[in-house]
């Protein structure tokens, strides 16, 4: 069926989209997180993660442009068949209820250790996404506006601190590059966990939502690799020079060693001496595009499913269900095993359902109407 969406959302927003939502909360805690396993081997466990995701994302991306009308509700059930589609569809919106929950809740633990230190967790969290809500009643055009608005005051001020950090590095820190006495076995499971990471996740199938909305779904594409370029060279710079910097051993002793990493830094002459506000400041906008992209996500997809052209009756009434599993980690510890467990699982989801879809789509000649 072909829906009349407004074509608008242009290649350059698809890139911003998705570099602004890899570019997540978790990229605090990413160097710890890629070198638990295989400790100097964490910066390729990163690379081969962010590898995996960006297959993911040009997966989703082929398929949109073969469905430019339809997002993956509707489409996975012209190839798959309702009854099966449905099923899936159900575990898609409930995934992703889990994964916003976790970053939300990531989100309020690291406000609240550097600049809330007395506030409540659940004010924290709740404010922060009764502002997400009301944003998402906009439409997925304004949506791409405001994530575009918001690239550049994410991506320079990183690629920044990237370069006053270089001086810091040693690079005997990245040595040996494939890890100390690391196992095959740990650097599969390192590359899952970074692929299966929430903000990594989110970015890989929030395209499954905006290709209808593109002026060229062909164009998909080519904003998604670029998109995933900008992101992952970040990503891979901040891994890089954070462990060049501290090693695997201190990186371990730190929850989020970017920050650490933040407060180290000095700008020339001192024109700026605390530069570890900025950084949170750039964080905050990080996690606010994070956030929007995946509730977003969720509102949407939800609508599709149960039949509604709009995501507005879903921006309030999910939003008790985000908070909730946001709250159930009783530490800080907790929250990263769930969210190692559910990203992993997750992988199943964002990547190998649309591959399926893909594959059968092609065998069965599937094809949507074009724009």
């Amino acid at each position: 069926m072909k829906m009349n969406f407004p074509k608008q959302i242009t290649a350059a927003q698809i890139m911003a989209i998705i570099s602004n939502t890899t570019i997540g909360v978790s990229v605090l805690s990413l160097p710890r997180i890629a070198s638990e396993k295989v400790n100097t081997g964490g910066f390729l466990v990163t690379l081969c993660g962010l590898f995996i995701a960006f297959i993911g994302v040009l997966i989703t991306a082929y398929l949109g442009a073969r469905f430019p009308n339809q997002t993956i509700i509707e489409y996975s059930a012209d190839i798959i068949g309702k009854p099966l589609s449905k099923l899936i569809g159900i575990l898609i919106i409930i995934y992703f209820i889990l994964i916003v929950g976790l970053v939300l809740r990531e989100f309020g633990e690291v406000m609240n250790h550097s600049l809330l230190n007395k506030t409540p967790l659940f004010i924290t969290i709740t404010s922060m996404m009764i502002v997400i809500a009301i944003t998402c009643r906009n439409s997925i055009t304004t949506f791409s506006h405001i994530q575009y608005y918001y690239f550049p005051f994410i991506i320079l001020p990183i690629f920044l601190m990237i370069l006053l950090s270089l001086t810091k590095m040693e690079i005997v820190h990245l040595k040996p590059f494939l890890g100390n006495n690391a196992e095959f076995s740990n650097f599969i499971e390192g590359t899952l966990t970074v692929t299966g990471l929430p903000f990594i996740q989110i970015g890989i199938f929030i395209l499954t939502i905006l290709v209808p909305f593109m002026q060229s779904a062909k164009r998909a594409v080519i904003g998604s690799v670029l998109g995933v370029t900008v992101s992952g060279t970040t990503i891979l710079f901040a891994v890089g020079i954070t462990m060049a910097v501290f090693g695997s051993q201190e990186i371990g002793k730190s929850l989020w060693p970017m920050f650490v990493l933040a407060r180290m830094i000095q700008f020339p002459a001192e024109m700026l001496e605390r530069l570890d506000l900025v950084f949170i400041i750039v964080w905050i906008f990080s996690a606010f595009t994070t956030l929007l992209s995946g509730y977003l996500l969720v509102t949407y997809t939800g609508a599709k499913f149960f039949g509604f052209d709009s995501q507005l009756p879903f921006t309030f009434i999910l939003l008790p269900l985000v908070i909730t599993v946001a709250l159930f980690p009783q530490n800080i510890q907790q929250l990263y095993e769930i969210g190692e467990w559910v990203g992993k699982s997750g992988i199943i989801l964002t990547i190998l359902y649309p591959f399926l879809l893909l594959i059968i789509s092609l065998l069965r000649k599937k094809r949507g109407e074009s724009n």
